[in-house]
């Protein structure tokens, strides 16, 4: 029996590329661009399990029925936070290049006496390394790896809009910092042309 329908999100827009399978089987479709599949299926008992990355899983049972239409539910709560980006700050859900950011709350308490090394481990594709044993010295911060054989490897440092060099977060109680946004790709760094090569990172300070 063949199976036909639509699949949406929340907005009632077309979901196009969602997986769309025969629970306890082999059998499954994805949709296409308009959000519509089609699915031949057992029996009218049968129960579709619908996925998309970033949409919680739906499992709907037939019932006997040959049509349908499917709303996914975005599972991630946090694509309303927003996040910094060069022109100013948008929703994570409307961000296309790869940002990552930390709020202070999960790093204040940590006991460091730099706030970079706070970011080691806390950012995907971020490393941070002490290369000095020298008290407040500011460890090497690289982003996606070295991105240069001759020039400079450490990422572009904005604090409040304003370029700075990566010495800043020695100087930095990490109760005067509210959020550290990195700007891993070039789509996202593009504001900041070459500089921004090996990556941005933007801090943004409590406002008084």
């Amino acid at each position: 029996m063949a199976v036909s329908g639509i699949v949406t999100d929340q907005q009632n827009q077309p979901l196009p590329g969602v997986t769309v399978n025969v629970k306890g089987t082999a059998l499954g479709t994805t949709t296409n661009d308009g959000g519509r599949f089609t699915l031949n299926v057992p029996n009218t008992t049968d129960i579709l399990v619908f996925t998309f990355i970033g949409f919680t899983s739906q499992e709907l049972p037939l019932n006997g029925r040959t049509s349908l239409s499917v709303t996914m539910v975005a599972s991630s709560s946090n694509l309303n936070e927003m996040v910094v980006v060069g022109y100013g700050t948008q929703k994570k859900q409307n961000v296309t290049g790869a940002i990552a950011s930390v709020p202070m709350q999960e790093i204040r308490d940590m006991p460091v006496s730099n706030v970079a090394q706070a970011l080691q481990g806390k950012i995907a594709g971020v490393v941070v390394q002490q290369n000095s044993g020298s008290p407040g010295r500011t460890p090497a911060i690289k982003v996606r790896g070295f991105g240069s054989i001759s020039a400079g490897t450490s990422p572009l440092i904005v604090v409040d809009g304003n370029i700075v060099s990566s010495a800043i977060f020695g100087l930095f109680d990490a109760e005067e910092i509210d959020k550290i946004d990195v700007l891993k790709d070039a789509s996202s760094a593009a504001i900041y042309g070459s500089r921004g090569s090996n990556g941005v990172v933007l801090v943004t300070t409590k406002k008084v």
